[in-house]
């Protein structure tokens, strides 16, 4: 399956929509099973009431998903877009996900306030790689996206210069961390890299705000990433 050429366009607009039509038939038996596993044979007696309604969800689902998946074949295939989804927001996935900090109960201040700092890094990271446009479009693959490694290095020129003038900078690095930055985007073009996902350039910071977060203290060692660790491998 998948939607890389019409012709797996098509068979996976096919099996996604018997899926679903075998999700709406059974409804009855799965939504009644489901239930009697938790409350025994009277969840079964009102699994089989309420499975009517199941089933026309299921029904009214199936006509969105076929509607969405015949869009997205007809978008990629046809007019060369990259879309994930056409009216259906489900199948487009929610990599990126919000992680508690930690509160300093367990770690110690300056841990913490490390943490911090390279949120607000990784987050001012993050808006310059999206002014770059991200897209699928790099590789054949709809699992992360990349920019253009030209657009990203640009920006990072840009983001270095407008730090010596501004109060505000895009990212707020020092110009060592600027030059060890853009060493190693310099690395990936040599490496023939025409593009770049969020991951691998977070890395490539890391490597450059390395020092800054490396901080001893008496019950150990608290650091950003590991001492010489190379990340270009």
């Amino acid at each position: 399956g998948g939607y890389d050429s019409l012709c797996n366009s098509c068979f996976t607009v096919v099996l996604e929509f018997f899926e679903w039509i075998f999700t709406t038939l059974f409804q009855s038996c799965m939504v009644s099973d489901r239930l009697a596993r938790d409350h025994g044979c009277l969840g079964c007696m009102w699994g089989f009431a309420v499975s009517p309604f199941y089933m026309i969800w299921a029904g009214i689902m199936t006509i969105v998903t076929l509607v969405d998946r015949l869009g997205v074949t007809i978008a990629n295939n046809i007019f060369g877009k990259n879309w994930l989804f056409f009216i259906d927001r489900r199948a487009k996935a929610k990599v990126y996900r919000e992680i508690p900090t930690a509160d300093g109960k367990e770690v110690s201040i300056s841990s913490v306030l490390d943490v911090h700092a390279a949120r607000e890094i990784a987050g001012d990271a993050r808006k310059m790689f999206d002014q770059c446009k991200p897209s699928f479009s790099y590789h054949d693959h709809w699992n992360w996206e990349e920019v253009s490694l030209e657009a990203l290095s640009k920006k990072v020129t840009w983001a270095r210069k407008a730090a010596l003038s501004t109060d505000k900078p895009m990212l707020e690095l020092t110009p060592e961390e600027f030059q060890i930055l853009e060493e190693r985007i310099t690395w990936a073009k040599k490496k023939k890299m025409e593009s770049l996902s969020y991951s691998r350039f977070c890395l490539f910071l890391g490597e450059a705000v390395h020092d800054r977060f490396l901080a001893i203290e008496d019950s150990g060692h608290a650091f950003f990433g590991a001492p010489n660790q190379d990340y270009m491998n």
